[in-house]
């Protein structure tokens, strides 16, 4: 997400990137976008499964601020 982010702002500086983060991840910003209490009901889950980087736990070289909106899925 970052090095892309970052290029192809580079060579459009109007580009609109969106970020895609599933809910039970903690990526998205704001924070409040990850509040579990916020998803509908049916979203609820005892626990949750996620690919990637493991349980709460953000990158040191994830860049979230080239970001443009973030979208829950």
């Amino acid at each position: 997400m970052t090095g892309l982010s970052r290029r192809l702002k580079e060579l459009n500086p109007n580009v609109k990137i969106i970020g895609l983060d599933p809910h039970g991840s903690i990526l998205a910003e704001p924070a409040s976008l990850n509040n579990e209490a916020d998803y509908p009901a049916e979203m609820h889950r005892d626990g949750y499964q996620i690919e990637g980087i493991g349980y709460d736990f953000i990158p040191r070289v994830c860049d979230r601020t080239l970001v443009d909106e973030w979208i829950k899925t």
